[in-house]
């Protein structure tokens, strides 16, 4: 099917993907059990992660040195070696082969594909030092370049705008409705809704749901393609 048919038929042309838990696994899901190995208390480190500080650093207004080295330290206990919490939280992003199909079939039918997530800089630049992701994208809206994360509508603006760059302010959700977004948080997603942009909650491991999710809007990711594996 060509992309012009494709675009007929279902207005969509573009895939917007969540990191953590779409495009990889959820990183504080997976290293939960490697920090408790080494006697650490995971729910602290998860509070600390998802910490007023921590969106300051999503959103870019406190810089790496600074969350890592004064505020973690200053809340966890002396013993704790932060920066193994970090790269043991790092490594915890595993790539979803299942998805990575997916991307590779959107893009070989001509739509555009984007990163849009909640994230730091640094795990970016350590996701495409070991993974080499930014190879699978057309564009990334991530939001330390913007101010705004995950549930903030202005996110989602920026989603829109990056996607068609010249899309009129007030036009918005004309625009949306072009876009399929998909993550695994219901509350990270309700906020495209407003801006008519068509979102799915994917499960890990539960690939068969979004196939058909694709096949209603008309577009194949079913066809077989041989695996380029992230490195």
């Amino acid at each position: 099917m060509s992309a012009t048919n494709i675009y007929a038929s279902t207005e969509i042309k573009a895939v917007a993907f969540d990191l953590g838990g779409v495009v990889f696994s959820a990183g504080k899901e997976v290293a939960k059990q490697s920090w408790e190995r080494r006697g650490y208390d995971s729910t602290l480190i998860r509070q600390l992660l998802i910490s007023a500080e921590s969106m300051q650093l999503r959103t870019g207004k406190m810089d790496d040195d600074t969350f890592w080295n004064v505020f973690f330290k200053k809340n966890v206990p002396d013993t704790y070696d932060v920066d193994l919490i970090k790269k043991l939280w790092y490594d915890g992003y595993v790539a979803d082969l299942d998805i990575q199909m997916v991307i590779q079939s959107l893009r070989a039918n001509g739509i555009k594909v984007v990163a849009f997530s909640g994230n730091i800089s640094s795990r970016i630049d350590y996701l495409e030092n070991k993974y080499n992701i930014r190879r699978f994208f057309d564009e990334e809206v991530y939001s330390f370049d913007y101010g705004y994360t995950k549930p903030d509508d202005r996110f989602v603006e920026a989603l829109i705008q990056k996607v068609f760059p010249k899309a009129p302010k007030d036009k918005l959700a004309d625009y949306g409705k072009h876009i399929f977004y998909i993550d695994d948080n219901p509350k990270d997603a309700e906020p495209a809704l407003k801006y008519n942009i068509p979102t799915f909650i994917y499960q890990r491991g539960n690939i068969e749901p979004l196939r058909k999710k694709f096949d209603e809007l008309g577009i194949n990711v079913r066809a077989s393609f041989m695996s380029l594996p992230i490195k």
